[in-house]
């Protein structure tokens, strides 16, 4: 399957993935064959807002609990997240002491300050504003969302930089809206090279019977 889209609306470079959606039978009139094409192109949309929404409400509570003074509560506010690992960054973008969630240890630590720090447009960022990386590291998928926010009692910005956890979400949330047994549609969500990360694979399908939707 091809990929024409690249990536979430609102959450850049999720998994540069499609969804292909497919009937089972198709034998309507041209008419009703764009009707179902357009019904499912929207189930589609509607499906990506609802995955966009997952992640989207999960930062936003991160971000909006994240404060610099309690910075041993980062692995508290990660709980039951799709969160892997959480920073806290001073306004001039180093690590505060003590402000580290990660499950990798001193490597994972290593690798964030030598590697994805300096991709990280902090300065670009402004106030409250949800900013995010997705590049290949080593040939793996990493996904970063970040913020900047302010600290009142120290009159001073910090940044907030959370690690989204790539796999919890291939498992955990795409199971819900991908994974309906007995739907009309089937589904598909592969990466930017057409490999298959979730769903069905179209065997027999006619590409007139698919719609395809990036996550832009």
């Amino acid at each position: 399957m091809r990929r024409y889209g690249l990536v979430f609306a609102l959450i850049p470079a999720i998994l540069a993935a499609s969804i292909g959606l497919a009937y089972y039978s198709y034998t309507r009139t041209r008419t009703d064959r764009r009707l179902v094409m357009e019904t499912m192109a929207a189930l589609a949309r509607e499906k990506v807002f609802s995955v966009e929404n997952e992640i989207v409400k999960a930062e936003q509570e991160v971000f909006g609990a994240v404060e610099y003074d309690k910075k041993h509560e980062l692995g508290t506010l990660l709980e039951g997240r799709p969160f892997s690992s959480a920073f806290l960054l001073d306004n001039n973008g180093k690590i505060v002491p003590g402000g580290t969630y990660v499950t990798g240890g001193k490597e994972a630590r290593r690798f964030f300050e030598e590697r994805v720090l300096p991709e990280l447009d902090l300065e670009g960022a402004g106030p409250n504003q949800r900013l995010h990386l997705h590049k290949r590291f080593d040939g793996r998928a990493r996904l970063f969302s970040y913020m900047r926010r302010f600290s009142p009692g120290r009159y001073t910005d910090y940044f907030v930089v959370l690690e989204v956890n790539l796999f919890d979400l291939v498992e955990k949330v795409f199971p819900r809206f991908f994974g309906e047994a007995g739907a009309k549609q089937i589904y598909q969500v592969v990466d930017e090279h057409g490999s298959m990360i979730f769903g069905y694979r179209f065997t027999g399908v006619s590409p007139s019977a698919i719609v395809e939707l990036g996550f832009p």
